[in-house]
């Protein structure tokens, strides 16, 4: 009797122990990630597959460093050149002042500070004088060239083509492109047949001979430029057959209007062979209402020809 007493509660231990083991038909497996540090998140590469939890093992598997209990996802990030957060980034950022000098806060990443122009044309040449800082990405309306002279004219940047005459530098050189007339006699008036286009470095005018090419003149009123003696401004000789004052009529002395007295007479007055008060013996002025305004005045930035030379404010 004791003896089947004794198998009895043998086999009866054996069934419990069977029925609370992973090997139990009913227990269904989970995997389970080391989780080293304690800090409730497990390392993905040390795993455990059982019923019921092991020690030191947790059922997460997002911890990027399990022997460092300070980094997981729930971590919060800091500057140390570690990923704290386990987020794939490293020092990551939410204002400016988490990042380090010379730079700054852009979508949580620290990025280096850079100068960005306006392009306000959108012709791909910013402003120097319209700038703005951001990281590797320029904002919106903003390039990192800063040659364009005009920010609001596409025609006008480095790679636009220059137009002479006109006042105005199209290529962002610091010059302004000119046509220039050749004055062989050096009498001060060029020969409207020959010519030459340049750059002109400002100031540009006949008094810097640094700026105008040797030889030339802005003007092209020579009728005769291999004798210095025949220009606008010469005396009319009336037995030499020769229009010595360049004004179409030969041996004939022209009076014309000069009604604001500066000594030019007025462009647009057809002239009398007849002296009269208040005439000129040239008719050059390309305003006679402004005595200011004549041939060979000094030129100012007023959108006034002042000079009456054809050109604005070329100066």
């Amino acid at each position: 009797m004791k003896t089947i007493l004794k198998l009895s509660m043998f086999f009866t231990f054996i069934l419990v122990v069977a029925c609370g083991s992973d090997d139990d038909a009913s227990c269904v497996e989970q995997t389970w990630y080391q989780d080293a540090d304690g800090d409730a998140y497990g390392n993905t590469s040390v795993i455990q597959n059982a019923c019921t939890q092991p020690v030191g093992y947790v059922l997460d598997n997002t911890d990027c460093d399990d022997n460092n209990n300070s980094n997981n996802p729930g971590a919060i990030e800091i500057l140390d050149g570690i990923d704290n957060d386990c987020d794939g980034f490293t020092d990551e950022c939410v204002a400016d002042s988490d990042c380090g000098a010379g730079e700054v806060c852009i979508n949580g990443i620290c990025e280096v500070v850079t100068t960005y122009y306006a392009d306000v044309d959108n012709d791909g040449f910013g402003d120097q004088n319209n700038t703005t800082q951001a990281g590797n990405n320029p904002p919106n309306g903003y390039v990192l060239d800063s040659t364009d002279c005009n920010d609001l004219d596409t025609s006008i940047n480095p790679n636009a083509t220059e137009i002479p005459d006109n006042s105005i530098d199209e290529d962002c050189n610091a010059s302004k492109d000119y046509t220039f007339y050749a004055d062989n006699d050096g009498d001060g008036y060029g020969d409207a047949s020959n010519s030459m286009v340049a750059s002109c470095p400002e100031p540009c005018n006949n008094e810097n001979e640094m700026t105008i090419p040797n030889g030339y003149v802005f003007n092209n009123l020579d009728c005769n430029d291999a004798d210095a003696s025949v220009n606008p401004f010469s005396t009319e000789n009336t037995s030499d057959t020769i229009d010595n004052t360049c004004n179409g009529n030969t041996d004939i002395v022209y009076y014309y209007q000069d009604n604001d007295g500066d000594g030019f007479g007025d462009a647009n007055d057809s002239g009398t062979s007849v002296n009269f008060a208040g005439s000129s013996m040239n008719n050059t002025d390309c305003d006679d209402s402004n005595s200011n305004i004549f041939f060979g005045a000094s030129e100012i930035a007023d959108g006034i020809d002042n000079n009456c030379n054809g050109i604005v404010d070329e100066f």
